[in-house]
């Protein structure tokens, strides 16, 4: 039995932090998505913009 159960623990344990991961490599890909759209509908902005936004 507590083989089991620590199977078990350590079994949720990587699935949870999988889940973190994947969660935070999904924001990172969805971020870097919506910058490239971003850059893409509106390119003539970009290029005519002489002082930077930041």
């Amino acid at each position: 039995p507590l083989s089991s159960s620590w199977q078990l623990l350590t079994f949720s344990v990587s699935l949870s932090i999988s889940s973190h991961f994947l969660h935070f490599l999904h924001f990172k890909t969805f971020a870097s998505y919506l910058q490239t759209l971003e850059g893409w509908r509106t390119p003539s902005q970009q290029s005519c913009r002489t002082v930077p936004a930041k």
